[in-house]
């Protein structure tokens, strides 16, 4: 299946009240909820003591309060791939900690780098490994919406990139 179903164009079934590109957008959507599930499925389930024990330095699953261990993710996050066992093994309090940094950081939220593909992948897996919001509290909520400012305001940044190199 595709990211961008255009078939779905011409078919008579489409329902004629929503424009095409509105339509799209409403797949493309449904397909990236699909696809944030999925991965919420994967990294539910505990890895393989075989899997965990091929995980290098740079693939610890915790991480503490300390500016040490702050750098040394920061450092991971610009240098490393995510690995499904590594966020698979990250507790909430890690992947609270984790947001916080994203949050709060320059890493690419906003800051002077240009956020990556990897960047994006860290991001995905952290937030699939927090449980639905009906069981966080008030202070882990707005962290995540924070994120998501964040990553709105960085879109438009971004959009505007865009069009002034066009």
């Amino acid at each position: 299946s595709t990211l961008f179903p255009y078939t779905t164009l011409f078919r008579s079934d489409t329902t004629a009240d929503i424009p095409p590109a509105r339509h799209l957008r409403t797949k493309y959507f449904e397909k990236i909820l699909q696809r944030f599930e999925h991965l919420r499925e994967q990294l539910s389930n505990t890895p393989p003591d075989h899997v965990v024990e091929k995980l290098d330095q740079n693939h610890d699953s915790y991480m503490s309060a300390s500016a040490a261990d702050y750098r040394k993710w920061r450092w991971r996050v610009i240098n490393t791939e995510p690995m499904n066992a590594q966020l698979a093994r990250m507790d909430r309090a890690t992947s609270l900690k984790f947001l916080r940094l994203l949050t709060n950081d320059k890493l690419g939220m906003g800051g002077s780098t240009v956020p990556s593909e990897r960047l994006s992948r860290w991001i995905w897996g952290v937030l699939a490994r927090l449980p639905d919001s009906g069981e966080l509290n008030s202070e882990e909520i707005g962290l995540v919406r924070d994120l998501g400012k964040r990553a709105v305001w960085l879109g438009h940044v971004m959009n505007q990139i865009g069009r002034a190199h066009v």
